[in-house]
């Protein structure tokens, strides 16, 4: 099972007795956190049947005590076990052993942002679990996550405002809700989104972004790249965040690239590199400015960066520039 079939199994309103979250996706996590909640338990009876443990504060007998526990005012008690990784693994055996018969009046919601199932215990609990990985999503998903989102809040958006928005932001589904609930606040009383309204409130919110630095890279302009690289700094901008973006960003340029040297019809190679019709443009011109060969390399570089980026006593700004200097030398 995936995060997309939970989501649909979590409309009948029917809750398994245990849940096995864990991945890089944290805002997923606590979404199926908020509706299993909402589910299992009504909001009179919260205070009695809704417990929120932390594993590097709890022990196992703790998470048996409590997950055994008969709900009181309610049907159900929800037990949720956040950064079951930092719990012992003696902890953890005691766990597994309650897993193997779950209580019947008890929903227990385990998870991690990262799991060795090479370890027993977890390899087991996998097994018992209702078990469900939380990736990032896909290039080519997020349009129409996007577009559910917004349904929901009762939102209509125009293609041209998704396409901005996702390459402004990325594939952080909590960045792209953070942009939207400015945007929100933005349109007032209206319900469709613009790409005019997405311009108006990430140009005002991130200044210089990724998506323009990309442009500039793509174009060879490597003064106007240092000087964004600076302000997205200065504004805050996360270093590795700002590398994720290069790196997806040369993911799709070599993707065209390919395209463009097989003679792929565009509308297929828009959907190839995972980038909205209106984009393909763009990719192509700036695609011709590199060889095959240096896209390939471009991925050393940029492994190389990250390595610093974690490592290395430079200045992430040094690093950055010394990075588009070097994937801008010929």
């Amino acid at each position: 099972m995936d995060y997309f079939e939970l989501f649909k199994e979590l409309k009948s309103k029917q809750l398994a007795p245990v849940y096995l979250f864990w991945g890089e996706e944290d805002y997923l996590i606590e979404e199926a956190i908020k509706k299993i909640i909402e589910i299992g338990i009504d909001s009179e009876s919260a205070d009695f049947n809704l417990d929120i443990l932390y594993g590097n504060e709890i022990d196992g007998k703790k998470v048996l005590q409590t997950a055994t526990s008969y709900p009181l005012m309610g049907e159900r008690r929800v037990v949720i076990v956040k950064d079951l990784h930092r719990m012992k693994p003696g902890c953890i055996e005691i766990v597994r052993h309650y897993v193997q018969k779950p209580s019947p009046t008890t929903c227990l919601v385990l998870t991690a942002p990262k799991l060795n199932f090479k370890l027993k215990h977890y390899k087991e609990l996998k097994k018992l679990a209702v078990a469900i990985e939380f990736k990032v999503l896909y290039d080519r998903h997020i349009p129409t996550w996007i577009k559910q989102y917004l349904r929901e809040k009762k939102y209509d958006i125009t293609e041209e405002a998704i396409g901005l928005l996702h390459e402004n932001v990325g594939n952080s589904l909590r960045a792209i809700v953070n942009e939207l609930e400015k945007v929100f606040l933005n349109v007032g009383t209206r319900n469709k989104i613009t790409a005019e309204d997405i311009r108006t409130v990430v140009g005002l919110s991130r200044g210089f972004s990724v998506f323009e630095l990309s442009n500039f890279i793509g174009q060879n302009d490597i003064s106007s790249a240092f000087t964004t690289i600076s302000r997205m700094l200065e504004l805050g901008e996360s270093p590795i965040g700002i590398l994720t973006m290069l790196t997806r960003y040369f993911s799709i340029l070599l993707k065209v690239k390919y395209g463009l040297n097989s003679g792929m019809p565009q509308n297929q190679l828009a959907n190839t590199a995972g980038i909205p019709h209106f984009f393909l443009k763009d990719y192509l011109s700036q695609a011709r400015n590199f060889t095959i060969t240096q896209l390939q390399q471009s991925f050393h570089l940029l492994l190389k960066a990250d390595i610093d980026l974690k490592s290395s006593y430079q200045k992430p700004q040094l690093i950055l520039e010394l990075l588009i200097y070097n994937l801008l030398k010929h």
